[in-house]
C-alpha cells in the first residue's frame, strides 16, 4: 500500500471506476478523499492499427473514422487473420 507521506494521486482518463477506487483509498487510509475530474481530454484520443510493420490511423482526435487508413491496412490483416485461422486448425 501506499506510504504515509503520499497525499496526492492522479489517476488515467480511462480509469473506469473511479469513485470506488477513490472510496478504498479512503478506507484503507482512514482520509477524506475527494474526486476532480473533466471530460475533457488534455491529449485527444486517436486509433492506430499496425499491420505489415506500419501504423494506419483509423480514427481521428474529432472521433472521426478514417475510411482510407482502414482500408489501407485490410489485406495485411486479413491475410493475418487467415493465417491466424490456419494455425488454430
Amino acid at each position: 500500500m501506499l506510504p504515509d507521506h503520499v497525499n496526492l494521486i492522479l489517476l488515467s482518463a480511462t480509469v473506469p471506476n473511479t469513485y470506488e477506487f477513490a472510496s478504498w483509498v479512503g478506507r484503507t487510509k482512514k482520509k477524506d478523499i475527494y474526486v476532480i475530474s473533466t471530460p475533457k481530454r488534455p491529449v485527444p484520443l486517436e486509433h492506430f492499427v499496425w499491420a505489415n510493420k506500419a501504423m494506419y490511423k483509423i480514427v481521428n482526435a474529432e472521433k472521426k473514422f478514417l475510411p482510407m487508413g482502414y482500408e489501407n491496412n485490410s489485406p495485411p490483416l486479413k491475410s493475418q487473420a487467415n493465417h491466424m485461422t490456419d494455425l488454430r486448425m
